[in-house]
């Protein structure tokens, strides 16, 4: 079958009807595209722009903070430092206490061994009781401040834990969003990770949240730091506060020390000069009773003479046995004679009871002396001396 010209001209307009109509949809569709291209360009250049501008700017926020969390881990660092020097200080303060209670405990057992009356409650064992009340007392306020600083220390640790983590999480995520903005088109890095955009957000913070978790752990180093430093405070008023207490009880008791051996030095040697004159009315009394002896002695050749002439004149005969005068004054001289020995015997007698209580009280006043030697000895030479290695400082 053979077609026509007409058919076959239809059959030419048609085909170049179609073709004129496939050209204009495509000619269509390139310039579309052209457009598609350059809007898609345009828009991805500017969404990447504009994430790499959120990316830097995540990076100057994560450095704002990082500054802030480097500023207060110094910060803790230093309160940590200062407060294990300062704990330093206070053990060192608690161990000073050791020796002083040891030497007041010693004294203490040393005045016991007084004797007789002179272990007496004075004033010296009242001002060692107190003294050795306001060291233990220290003692025990030093044992609380170490505790409170430990215990400052560990919080201090844990705040410092925390901004370390933080800061090194965020050394990681600068690291990353750092690498992340600079990263474009034509780096070997940069590939397919079709799968990356389909991770659910469960589980990730919000930036509120995240900044409020460093937030947190910056309020918490800074409380933690004010609590240092307002311990240091306290703690330093305290180290101040009990060593003068200390040093003013020790002082004390030193003073009440030295004024007690000087009394007891005033009584020993008011007790020796009076032993003194005591031993020398001793030697005196004896010569007394040398005289006395020796005089009753004497007195009995007269008494044997006079009673021997009264005996010899009993002999007269008769009327010659006259109480003449010779007489009457033999008898006279007898009297007299014996009262004066029964005198000087009764004399005698008193000098010997005196004699007696003399050599007694020189015997006392000995023991008391020697009580007394005892008693300085003991607090001058043993407390005192003892005492004077007793130092506290503060340190």
């Amino acid at each position: 079958m053979k077609y026509s010209i007409h058919q076959w001209n239809q059959h030419n307009n048609a085909k170049i009807q179609h073709a004129q109509r496939a050209r204009t949809i495509v000619e269509s569709l390139r310039d579309e595209a052209t457009r598609a291209l350059e809007e898609t360009s345009k828009h991805t250049k500017n969404t990447q722009r504009a994430v790499t501008t959120r990316l830097n700017q995540r990076v100057q926020k994560v450095d704002h903070w990082q500054g802030e969390i480097e500023h207060k881990l110094h910060e803790l660092n230093s309160e940590i430092d200062t407060l294990l020097n300062l704990k330093e200080n206070v053990n060192e303060a608690l161990k000073a206490t050791v020796e002083p209670v040891k030497i007041n405990r010693h004294c203490q057992a040393l005045r016991e061994q007084r004797t007789d009356v002179e272990n007496v409650h004075d004033i010296v064992e009242k001002d060692l009781a107190k003294e050795i009340d306001v060291i233990l007392s220290c003692s025990d306020v030093l044992a609380d401040c170490i505790e409170q600083i430990t215990e400052q220390i560990r919080k201090n640790r844990s705040a410092r834990y925390h901004l370390e983590k933080d800061k090194k999480d965020k050394l990681t995520a600068h690291s990353i969003d750092d690498e992340a903005s600079q990263l474009h088109n034509n780096m070997a890095n940069a590939q397919r990770r079709p799968l990356t955009a389909k991770v659910t957000l469960e589980g990730y913070s919000t930036p509120s949240q995240w900044q409020d978790f460093t937030e947190v752990n910056v309020a918490k180093a800074e409380k933690e730091r004010d609590n240092s430093r307002d311990l240091r405070g306290v703690v330093e008023g305290i180290l101040k506060r009990t060593t003068e207490n200390m040093t003013e009880a020790n002082r004390k008791c030193s003073f009440q020390f030295s004024e007690r051996v000087k009394e007891t030095k005033i009584a020993k040697k008011k007790m020796t000069s009076e032993l003194d004159h005591v031993m020398q009315e001793v030697s005196a009394l004896e010569k007394s009773i040398l005289d006395l002896e020796e005089g009753i002695k004497a007195k009995e050749g007269s008494l044997m003479v006079c009673e021997t002439r009264m005996e010899m004149r009993q002999a007269r005969p008769n009327y010659e046995y006259c109480v003449d005068s010779p007489h009457k004054q033999l008898r006279a001289e007898n009297s007299q004679i014996n009262e004066n020995i029964s005198r000087l015997v009764e004399l005698l007698h008193d000098a010997t009871v005196q004699m007696k209580d003399l050599k007694r009280q020189q015997l006392e006043l000995q023991e008391e002396i020697k009580i007394k030697e005892n008693t300085i000895y003991i607090d001058e030479v043993c407390c005192i001396a003892e005492r004077e290695s007793i130092s506290f400082k503060f340190f």
